[in-house]
Formats: structure tokens, C-alpha cells, sequence
């Protein structure tokens, strides 16, 4: 048997799939959109089948069952499934399905299938010997995430308004102060204006899509606070103030823009219908003064989990 507790993603996905393994199960306790997303861009052609074992007993939050369901409608090459059997699945397996040339790999351990599991904590997976861990769940235990009545098996966490919002960021970081201001303007323009061809209005130029967007991070929020965003090309789950959600990405030099990863122009649709405009539509300062505000304010929660708040301040 041999163990592994270091370099995770080397050991258990990168090497077998480089090999040629391309279908990948995994039972895991918790799984976090922005991490199986990362899988799916970094790997073109891996086929991934994800079952969360504890999605019954701690329920997960809504919009992480939304960004599963967005993932799952996208590639076809995803399934997620949460367990409703009666005792919960705590249990960490990556089974690596045999084919003509490969023999099945599977190893167990304490890793989920997040960054945390893979990246930010001590964990150790092991490879071992063992028969196809996967025909040991019944069908009747499980639910696709993208079932039209999912509800009825799965209870979701709707911690997504604004009190129940507010108090998350009391608990964590936002009584630090942990938070950071930014401009949807352009700084470095002597008159207030928006970019004509970045930032909201990236996509307003030949042969793209209109709503194209992204929030500019200028290199001095980076300086002033070197480990708050994530590092360029690392996904997150960005919530906002609406209840609204998506999955973006530290992009471009110097991790200047926030993007919403697999669908850059998430972002851009967002905006627009906030400042009560049409698809497409070009950013003009005056839409932000109308609005009521030109910056948005991204708080921290945790390392995969950030919260942006573009609400008009109350002037009463």
C-alpha cells in the first residue's frame, strides 16, 4: 500500500490521467463547485461521476447545489449525485475505472474532493487494492443533483439572503474588516467614467460577446493585501447581495479581473440586469449614478467562498 500526503493532485489525479485514465468516481463526505470545475478545465477529457455522501445529514448550501446543477447542464461529461440513504458516507474514494490497457486504481483516505482536501489541509490518500467501490451504492440511495424534485430528497441550507448573509460575515472575517473596495470605473481617467472596452464593457468590441465582463483588482488591492484574493487561474464561489451566485476565477496579468469562469459573460448579464439594462448594452457612468453606486465590496468567508455586495446604501 502505498501512501500519499503531499502533492495530492499530482499523486491521485494528475499522474493516472496522464497515463491514460479517464473516468474517474468519487465518493467524498463534501465536494466544492469551484474545485470539480478547476478538474474539468484542467483535464479536457476527463470523465468525473461525484457522489456526496454527506449532502443528507449536513445539508449543503443552495448555491452550491446551483453551481452543481449549472456544471452538470454544461458538460456532459459530469454527474453529480448526493446519498439519501440512511447512514451518511464520511468516506473520501477516488476509483479510477479500468479499460482494455489500464487496470482499475483506486485509493482512500481523508481528502475531499475540494481545495481543502487536495491543497490547503495535511490530508493523506492511500492506493490500495480493493473491488469496484462504487456497485456497493444502490441506486435507490442516490439522487442527481439536476433531479426536477430534488428538493424532496435533500434539504438545502438557504443561507443566501441578506440577514442570514450578514451574520456569516459577522462570524468570519468581516469584523476584521476583511474586505476590499472596487472600482467598476476607470482609476486612472482624470473624469469619472466607465471603460469603453474592459471591465463591464469588455465585450464591446468586434466579434464578441456584448456582455463580456469582469471586475477589475488593481495591482495595489493585491499589494495592500497579497492573501486575500486567490492566485491567478484558481476558482471561487462568488455570492452576492441578491442571492445570486457564480463560480469565477482570478484572470488576465496580475490577477486584474474576476471573472465568472466557465461563462465569461455570467457576469456581464448580472450587471446589466441590476442597472435595469438590456443584454448587451454598453456601461455608461451615468447607468452607475442612476444606480446609485460605482463600486462593489468583496468580503472573504473563506479561501473558495467570497461575498459582493453591490446594494444601494440606505440614504434615510
Amino acid at each position: 500500500m502505498t501512501i500519499y500526503d503531499n502533492d495530492l493532485i499530482h499523486a491521485v489525479i494528475d499522474t493516472p490521467y496522464r497515463r491514460g485514465n479517464r473516468h474517474l468516481s468519487v465518493v467524498t463526505g463534501y465536494a466544492s463547485a469551484p474545485f470539480i470545475l478547476e478538474l474539468l478545465q484542467n483535464y479536457k477529457d476527463l470523465r468525473l461521476e461525484v457522489i456526496v455522501g454527506m449532502a443528507k445529514h449536513d445539508p449543503i448550501n443552495i448555491w452550491t447545489h446551483k453551481e452543481f446543477k449549472r456544471m452538470v447542464e454544461k458538460y456532459d461529461r459530469l454527474s453529480i449525485k448526493y446519498f439519501i440513504g440512511e447512514r451518511p458516507i464520511h468516506s473520501k474514494i477516488y476509483y479510477w475505472h479500468p479499460t482494455l490497457d489500464m487496470q482499475q486504481l483506486i485509493f482512500v483516505g481523508s481528502a475531499n474532493l475540494t481545495r481543502n482536501g487536495f491543497i490547503n489541509f495535511q490530508e493523506v490518500l492511500a492506493e490500495v487494492i480493493m473491488d469496484d467501490p462504487i456497485r456497493r451504492l444502490q441506486e435507490n440511495e442516490l439522487v442527481e443533483c439536476i433531479k426536477e424534485n430534488v428538493e424532496q430528497y435533500i434539504t438545502f441550507s438557504y443561507a443566501n439572503d441578506r440577514e442570514e448573509i450578514d451574520a456569516i460575515l459577522l462570524k468570519t472575517m468581516a469584523k476584521k474588516k476583511y474586505f476590499v473596495d472596487l472600482s467598476l470605473t476607470e482609476l486612472r481617467s482624470k473624469d469619472r467614467k466607465v471603460h469603453k472596452k474592459s471591465g463591464l464593457n469588455w465585450g464591446q468590441r468586434e466579434g464578441r460577446d456584448k456582455n463580456q465582463a469582469y471586475i477589475p483588482v488593481p495591482l495595489k488591492v493585491h499589494k495592500e493585501k497579497p492573501d486575500f484574493f486567490p492566485k491567478r487561474g484558481e476558482t471561487f464561489t462568488l455570492l452576492t447581495d441578491d442571492a445570486e451566485s457564480f463560480v469565477c476565477v482570478m484572470a488576465q496579468d496580475n490577477a486584474k479581473a474576476i471573472e465568472s469562469s466557465y461563462d465569461n459573460s455570467l457576469i456581464g448579464h448580472y450587471f446589466r440586469k441590476r442597472l435595469g439594462l438590456e443584454p448587451g448594452e454598453a456601461v455608461k457612468i451615468e447607468h452607475l449614478d442612476d444606480y446609485g453606486r460605482d463600486t462593489v465590496r468583496i468580503y472573504k468567508i473563506n479561501t473558495e467562498t467570497y461575498y459582493m455586495d453591490f446594494a444601494v446604501p440606505n440614504t434615510e
